[in-house]
């Protein structure tokens, strides 16, 4: 287990996983980052397409007419938001074994903006569109900080622009490129 202290926690190690592979070596630790994540997006895939998933969709749009069709509309937000906890909390594991260590600095603002921005670049709504938007992010975030400490402008510029320009993300950008144009 990690020292605690004021500035974090240290001295996070990865687990043994019993097999001759250590994921103490780069390459084993990115399949086993990369498998998790597929098996998480295989389980939000089949969650979002059961009759509970289908049902969070109805409350999206109408809580109401959902409420009046006989559903238990508070219970499932709540069992939604227990679920998003538990990826997130998947997130979070795989990060302090990443870094081997986790500080206050990792729930910061910045760090709550930038996930909101994966999740508006890429598409709210959608499966895969906050997943493309967390690996652009990422990739903005290090070639630009690379050639200046004012990288938060650029993304800050990136957000309104996608908020002015596509307020369903890239996913939206990607549906009117395939129907061919911006035909409503």
């Amino acid at each position: 287990m990690g020292i605690t202290g004021d500035n974090g926690i240290a001295g996070i190690y990865r687990p043994e996983i019993g097999l001759s592979l250590s994921l103490d070596e780069p390459i084993v630790f990115y399949y086993m980052v990369l498998i998790v994540f597929l098996l998480v997006m295989f389980f939000l895939y089949i969650f979002h397409r059961s009759p509970f998933g289908q049902s969070l969709l109805g409350i999206r749009e109408s809580e109401s007419r959902m409420r009046n069709l006989g559903y238990n509309t508070w219970l499932h937000k709540y069992l939604a938001f227990i679920i998003a906890g538990g990826v997130s909390g998947i997130s979070g594991i795989l990060w302090a074994y990443y870094n081997g260590f986790v500080s206050p600095m990792d729930v910061e603002l910045t760090a709550s903006f930038e996930a909101f921005l994966m999740v508006i670049l890429g598409g709210a709504g959608t499966l895969v569109g906050p997943a493309v938007g967390a690996g652009l992010i990422v990739f903005l975030k290090n070639f630009i900080s690379a050639y200046t400490e004012r990288w938060l402008l650029f993304i800050g510029a990136i957000y309104i622009l996608t908020i002015m320009y596509s307020p369903g993300g890239l996913a939206e950008l990607v549906k009117r490129f395939v129907k061919g144009g911006d035909r409503k």
